[in-house]
């Protein structure tokens, strides 16, 4: 989106009535960036239901912050539906009645809730196209417990992201997508970077596109990449070779969602 479609964006959802925004998290987050840059005042919403990407703290906060309203983090697909939802007390309750979601290590056997595994999906009543332990390409956990507003409802702890997400370092660790979006995103992020992609090409070989406000310098990029390159060295390890480069837009994908980070070298 440019400027002078998300300024539009933002005064329809001024003059209209309507107290609930159903948006992309990373155009809502986008959009919202916008907003608070620009000084726009909007008036408040009761909800915004963040859906096809990951909900982070960071984009749950400033969308929060910009539409004064609650996030609610949704989790579905094309194929699957809707699978789970956010309630106002914050429990990620899973759509029980017509979805079975396992979460399962690399061997395919359950893991304990609040550990990270991948998802598997069986829809209770789809009889024309039965979709069975259904391996979705998410990563997730489940939650022990029960929700303070009272559902039944069983419970995820997180969504982390698409396995196509997460980086390998040099010495085949997994590295969180969740990680890398808060590293570049909140730590090393003054307000001056818009949007970036890491993508992992190869068993040591990483890019990073950063898309810049037209107000940074070339000196202050500069100086920011430095400091990237040298918190991600940490992690990625010593041998691995990382190209920083300023651009000046990154492109959504065929789905229309923007991935900021990318592994493929898995996908190769």
């Amino acid at each position: 989106m440019d400027e002078a479609r998300m300024a539009d964006y933002a005064r329809k959802i001024n003059r209209s009535s309507r107290m609930h925004l159903m948006a992309y998290v990373d155009a809502a987050e986008q959009l919202a960036r916008f907003i608070e840059k620009s000084g726009m005042k909007m008036r408040p919403l009761k909800s915004v239901m963040a859906c096809a990407g990951t909900v982070t703290e960071e984009s749950r906060s400033i969308i929060g912050r910009v539409f004064g309203a609650r996030v609610h983090n949704k989790y579905g697909s094309r194929e699957c539906a809707d699978m789970a939802c956010e309630c106002a007390a914050g429990g990620f309750h899973i759509y029980h009645t017509g979805v079975h979601l396992e979460i399962v290590d690399d061997r395919d056997q359950p893991v304990p809730a609040g550990t990270t595994g991948r998802i598997l999906v069986t829809l209770l009543h789809n009889r024309r196209l039965p979709i069975i332990r259904y391996e979705i390409g998410d990563v997730g956990a489940l939650k022990d417990g029960a929700c303070p507003c009272g559902s039944p409802l069983p419970l995820l702890e997180r969504v982390e992201g698409r396995i196509s997400e997460f980086i390998n370092s040099t010495d085949g660790a997994y590295v969180s997508p969740v990680y890398i979006r808060h590293l570049i995103g909140v730590v090393h992020n003054s307000g001056a970077i818009q949007k970036f992609q890491f993508v992992q090409h190869g068993s040591a070989e990483y890019s990073l596109a950063v898309q810049m406000d037209a107000s940074c310098d070339d000196d202050a990029f500069r100086e920011t990449a430095t400091r990237i390159r040298c918190d991600l060295g940490k992690v990625l390890g010593p041998e691995a070779q990382l190209t920083v480069s300023r651009v000046a837009d990154i492109p959504v994908s065929d789905s229309g969602k923007f991935l900021c980070v990318r592994n493929l070298h898995r996908s190769k």
